[in-house]
């Protein structure tokens, strides 16, 4: 059984949430750490914080350096390029 394609919500004024299930699963659980580990590996500009939980990723953004909305479109394709079986 396949996992759902990923979800990006805004959360506040400042944060997304990446959603990989709507519960813990392995695959989704290793998409959320190998997305956090991706981005802060990269050290995106305005990104101040990434925190996994069991099948998400919290990123928050400095909105006095980036929108949102463009590091939205920068998680997009790397959420849905995760591997998660390999991560």
């Amino acid at each position: 059984m396949s996992e759902p394609a990923p979800r990006i919500a805004r959360v506040g004024l400042s944060g997304l949430l990446v959603s990989f299930a709507d519960r813990l699963s392995d695959p989704a659980n290793r998409a959320a750490l190998a997305l956090g580990a991706a981005v802060e590996a990269e050290v995106w500009p305005g990104v101040v914080e990434t925190a996994p939980s069991l099948a998400s990723l919290f990123v928050r953004v400095d909105p006095e350096v980036t929108d949102s909305a463009e590091i939205a479109d920068r998680l997009r394709p790397q959420a849905t390029a995760r591997d998660r079986a390999a991560a």
